[in-house]
């Protein structure tokens, strides 16, 4: 961290005190070296950890909707239910006949049963024996196809009832009461974003510092200072044939729900090397974006300076060029401040 403020003043010199009327106190601090880990920066774009579609197996009029867009569901949750009606009818038509069909296979079965002791015997030839047989097997064929046909109905009636395919919240809603489905159409999207993956790219000089299971943090803006805890959960094993660049799949958590998906943030990640780094107290920084500067005090004088600065953290910039270290900056009554105007150091009476 910076230090403390330093409480002392510089005398200006005559010149200086004939040209400058009047004289500004302020407070300075002293630009610090520290040691700070080098972080690789990715831009990501957010995805759900988990995505279920919504769709029928079916063709079918839409009789009801049990939700909205954004709702939250649990898996197996009713979400849409189709006219089954016919479906019902052609089930009863099913199951009438398969009770003759079972009538049928008795009888075939008493006269094969009649006609095979005949036949042993000897009153009953081979070819009334077979007719029979056939008979018999054919009843028996019967059925089972009439079962298999109501097994099918009743799976085309459990599909009149669509379900949320996983829990999450519901997205793209995408169907109406009185539409006509058919299968394979996506009526909405259930997506878990109890967790979101962010996707960056790596090139092959940052693959060594980056491994499954590593910490991440994700951040919405660069000026982001808290973000997002993750963990690194995938690298692909080849690179992408255009880009050349791998694909890496980090998992966040969000389980305060505040993230959300097809959003873009970017991932930190340790390089795992150390550097030195001149910082000074954020509230020494003026101007904005891609012109920044500082005040520094030259023999009672506030001198203006362009300075190029690196990441922000907290109460804390660091500087990458224009100021050295052990050099005072001024951190008060920046507003008022002009290149050149005379200053003492607040707490001293001027001499």
């Amino acid at each position: 961290m910076v230090g403390g403020s330093i409480l002392f003043k510089f005398s200006g010199s005559k010149t200086q005190s004939a040209l400058v009327s009047k004289k500004t106190f302020v407070q300075v601090q002293q630009a610090k070296t520290i040691e700070s880990t080098a972080l690789l920066s990715f831009k990501a774009n957010l995805e759900a950890i988990e995505e279920g579609i919504v769709g029928s197996k079916i063709s079918g009029q839409v009789i009801r909707l049990f939700f909205e867009d954004g709702d939250r569901v649990s898996q197996g949750a009713t979400l849409v239910a189709l006219d089954d009606q016919d479906l019902n009818n052609q089930l009863q038509v099913a199951e009438i006949n398969m009770q003759k069909m079972e009538t049928t296979l008795e009888s075939s079965q008493r006269s094969y049963d009649r006609i095979k002791a005949l036949f042993e015997s000897g009153a009953k030839s081979k070819s009334d024996y077979e007719d029979a047989e056939t008979a018999l097997k054919t009843a028996r064929a019967n059925l089972e196809a009439e079962k298999v046909t109501i097994q099918g109905i009743n799976n085309s009636l459990a599909n009149c009832v669509i379900k949320a395919p996983i829990s999450g919240k519901v997205e793209e809603k995408n169907v109406s009461l009185g539409q006509y489905v058919s299968p394979g159409t996506q009526l909405a999207k259930v997506k878990n974003t109890s967790s979101l993956k962010a996707v960056i790219q790596l090139k092959q000089s940052d693959m060594d510092k980056v491994q499954v299971g590593q910490q991440a943090t994700l951040k919405m803006s660069k000026t982001d200072k808290e973000g997002y805890t993750g963990v690194v959960k995938n690298i692909a094993g080849s690179a992408d044939s255009s880009t050349r660049v791998f694909d890496c799949q980090i998992q966040i958590d969000n389980a305060q729900g505040k993230l959300r998906p097809g959003t873009f943030g970017y991932v930190e990640l340790d390089s795992g090397q150390k550097s030195q780094m001149v910082t000074i107290p954020l509230a020494a920084l003026v101007g904005s974006n891609g012109s920044y500067s500082v005040f520094t005090v030259e023999e009672g004088v506030a001198r203006k300076r362009s300075v190029s600065v690196g990441e922000i953290q907290s109460d804390v910039v660091q500087i990458v060029s224009g100021l050295k270290a052990g050099e005072n900056v001024i951190i008060t009554n920046l507003n008022s401040l002009q290149d050149g105007d005379a200053v003492e150091f607040e707490g001293q009476e001027a001499k």
